[in-house]
């Protein structure tokens, strides 16, 4: 059984209370409640329940890494909604998606499978991880999808430019060119799927519209219509070379999988938009502090569930005070960026280096032992010690350095405050030993 996740609802009004109740009992959820000003039959039902009430999203408290924002106010999520829950590391859920999540499932798929396979997607790739492209994302959805339904293949097809034609995203078993497009009849399930959202089975694909799907000689197939977020419209195309695999029932489920698909679209729309600095720090580029707090939580739950460890590495400069002081705020905040970069450069793709604060940065080591992670810290701590900062023309040479604490999870933390904690304690040791120290919490 997993552990309850967070979800923070936001505008539900009377109608939502009976679809609440049924998806909180199917999903083990913990609700934090975000209600309009005046509705006492809401906030009556939510403080029998004991749950949190805040009169604005932005008043909610840090979630834990996973939590979904349900999202039930009559207008759809606006930009600010998705900032804000891209910020937090949040889901964001439509009306017709918890609707889809919390409908009944009958026939050979269980619910149980679904919520699993949905649950995975949001734990392992995580909508707002900056460390896993969103390709690799959305190749997992197609993954789930296609183990859940025993599918042939599955591909992702998106509306983009012309709105009659679809541009492939992402496919798995179906073979079609990276770069194909195609414009789909309006009298066609896919045509019809994207025209008018509605979703369909085709039972037999040996009918004149089997011809119609891209790559798909025979069989059955379903369509989805995927909406992502702000903007653009798409289908999630599932097929069987057998007949008759796909039921009418389906179709719900087959919708909480077009969602996320939906979702990552959203979030890269949205990062498009404003830019990185809604998940990175402006002047270096890597993790701001939000980001970090939040991945380091989902690192170390991962790590608990998997049986893995995780380390944890913080980065103090040393003399970056004097340095300033003699080079000026420019230089200063030039060096940063230079360390940044060799952070960045000597750290693992999984790897997911911050800046945490002024002169202090952060490395989160996946599945990285103590003895990997020291010998990583060596190697920075020489590639900062060899760099040429530049120096102010009149004054003195002021050497940079970089010292470390180390500590990792679960040999010497049992979560993740203790696991930040004893890195910290690592580091102020390392601190009072002098410029370029490098202690391990265990030591």
């Amino acid at each position: 059984m997993h552990e309850s996740v967070v979800a923070i609802v936001n505008r539900p009004g009377p109608a939502d209370l009976e679809l609440l109740e049924r998806l909180a009992t199917r999903l083990n959820l913990l609700y934090v409640a975000v209600l309009s000003p005046g509705d006492r039959e809401t906030a009556d039902w939510f403080s029998e329940r004991g749950v949190r009430q805040h009169g604005e999203l932005a008043a909610v408290p840090e979630p834990s890494p996973g939590a979904l924002l349900l999202h039930l106010a009559d207008a759809g999520p606006g930009e600010e909604v998705y900032r804000e829950a891209a910020s937090r590391g949040m889901s964001v859920m439509t009306r017709e998606a918890v609707l889809a999540l919390a409908g009944d499932q009958p026939g050979a798929l269980s619910r149980t499978a679904m919520v699993e396979r949905f649950r995975r997607l949001l734990d392992d790739y995580f909508p707002t991880s900056k460390s896993t492209s969103t390709t690799v994302k959305l190749a997992a959805c197609l993954a789930e999808v296609a183990t859940l339904w025993g599918a042939t293949g599955v591909a992702l097809f998106a509306r983009e430019g012309d709105p009659g034609v679809l541009r492939l995203l992402e496919q798995r078993g179906l073979g079609l060119p990276r770069d194909f497009e195609f414009a789909p009849d309006e009298g066609t399930a896919m045509g019809r799927a994207c025209a008018s959202g509605g979703a369909e089975v085709i039972g037999d694909l040996s009918s004149d519209e089997g011809e119609q799907l891209p790559g798909v000689l025979g069989g059955s197939a379903a369509c989805v219509p995927v909406g992502s977020g702000p903007g653009g419209t798409g289908v999630l195309l599932v097929f069987s070379d057998k007949p008759d695999m796909f039921a009418a029932s389906d179709l719900s489920a087959l919708t909480v999988f077009a969602y996320y698909a939906a979702l990552l679209l959203a979030y890269d729309e949205l990062g498009e938009r404003l830019g990185d600095n809604l998940l990175t720090d402006a002047l270096t580029g890597l993790l701001n502090r939000r980001q970090f707090a939040t991945r380091l939580e989902q690192e170390v739950l991962r790590a608990q569930r998997y049986a893995l460890t995780v380390t944890l590495v913080l980065f103090s400069v040393d003399n970056f005070r004097e340095y300033v002081a003699a080079c000026g705020d420019m230089l200063g905040n030039l060096a940063l960026s230079d360390i940044a970069a060799i952070l960045s450069r000597g750290t693992r793709e999984v790897d997911l280096a911050a800046r945490v604060a002024d002169d202090r940065f952060a490395a989160i080591l996946p599945e990285t032992n103590r003895l990997g992670a020291l010998q990583l810290a060596y190697r920075l701590r020489s590639d900062v010690a060899s760099y040429p900062f530049p120096t102010a023309e009149d004054g003195p040479a002021v050497p940079l350095g970089l010292s470390a604490g180390l500590a990792s999870f679960p040999s010497s933390a049992a979560d993740t405050k203790e696991l930040l904690a004893r890195a910290e304690e690592a580091l102020q040791s390392a601190i009072k030993r002098g410029p370029n120290t490098i202690k391990l919490y265990d030591e």
